[in-house]
């Protein structure tokens, strides 16, 4: 099985990191492929450029010969939709069994995601527990079906209205947010810790999150 891990990585952090990693161990997943966003539709925060965000990527997972980097979305200008790039990427591995990794709070937003309806019969979801957002908020999704709802403490099995059926992985908490990491830098308060530390010197070194 191959993970497709999306995001805007604004910058990518431990957070990130080690979630994939828990989630390669688990399932298990032969590899994870890392997919920065170039241009997300839905996403209002200030990014960094494309080409920041994606060598940040690079520099995070470099030495981890099971993560993988696609340029597949930051190489284009045209807007990151998810149903596009699952298309190419299962062109790219064939055979292989694609999972789409995701936090709760993008799942609980897929209702909002271009042809989402499609994504959930193309692909096999691999949520994540992300805090602050409870487990039990998965319930509010129109895609549940939820009288078939397994839980247990480390891996929920999860019935969709469709038939299918997605995982959603309880990994160890790291209260680290991208948000987070942009604020200190703006405040001036120190990343030290919160994201491998070539991150931080590539961020610092191109005066990366600060005020202009």
């Amino acid at each position: 099985m191959i993970g497709l891990f999306g995001g805007t990585f604004n910058p990518i952090h431990y957070g990130h990191l080690r979630a994939a990693e828990e989630l390669r161990e688990m399932f298990p997943l032969e590899k994870v492929v890392f997919i920065p966003a170039n241009n997300p539709p839905l996403k209002r925060d200030a990014l960094a450029p494309s080409h920041h965000r994606f060598e940040m990527t690079r520099l995070a997972i470099t030495g981890n010969t099971d993560f993988v980097l696609s340029d597949i979305e930051s190489k284009s200008e045209e807007a990151s939709y998810t149903v596009n790039t699952i298309g190419e990427m299962k062109r790219q591995y064939p055979g292989d069994t694609i999972c789409f990794v995701l936090g709760l709070d993008a799942f609980l937003e897929m209702p909002k995601w271009f042809k989402a309806d499609e994504i959930l019969v193309n692909v096999k979801l691999l949520v994540m527990t992300r805090p602050p957002i409870p487990m039990e908020k998965i319930k509010d999704s129109p895609y549940i079906d939820k009288d078939n709802i397994r839980m247990n403490d480390r891996l929920s099995q999860i019935r969709l209205k469709n038939g299918r059926h997605l995982s959603v992985a309880h990994i160890t908490p790291h209260n680290i947010s991208s948000t987070e990491i942009r604020q200190s830098i703006m405040e001036g308060r120190t990343i030290k810790y919160l994201l491998p530390e070539s991150v931080e010197s590539y961020i610092i070194n191109n005066e990366l999150y600060k005020i202009r």
